[in-house]
């Protein structure tokens, strides 16, 4: 339950951005408009780590929860790299370092301001990668 509160958290957060993106949310079916500029999204877990044993005995054990939430920003190719790098700028701005989200119960802090990644260029789409690091602490 707890990856899956971690992957609504932040695509509550996503689905806020302003102007309204389009979406290709992960393992779902999406065609692209022709020429249209559209988000590709992949949450990519880490590792889980136990950094301490909080009172295990007692039932309190940590569970730290990190990843990437990986967004993928295509645009059409040939069409120079400006219109990428302004969205791109304004997604790190919209998840900053600091910020925490809750979903059912689980809060996920981005502990990193987002990074924005070289471009590669994926069939006729110019893509610009975003990758926002996210924790989420769960104790059991």
């Amino acid at each position: 339950m707890s990856l899956t509160s971690i992957r609504a958290a932040l695509d509550a957060r996503l689905e806020a951005f302003t102007p309204a993106l389009s979406i290709a949310w992960e393992n779902m079916a999406y065609k692209p408009a022709a020429n249209a500029p559209f988000v590709k999204v992949d949450l990519l877990p880490a590792r889980t780590e136990n950094p301490s044993m909080m009172g295990a005995d007692a039932g309190t054990d940590l569970r730290r929860m990190r990843g990437i939430y990986q967004l993928l920003l295509n645009y059409p190719n040939n069409a120079g790299p400006g219109g990428a790098a302004v969205k791109a700028d304004a997604l790190v701005a919209h998840f900053p370092r600091g910020l925490s989200l809750v979903y059912g119960g689980v809060t996920v802090r981005v502990f990193n301001t987002p990074s924005i990644a070289p471009h590669f260029n994926d069939g006729s789409w110019y893509v610009l990668p975003v990758s926002i690091e996210y924790q989420a602490d769960l104790y059991s």
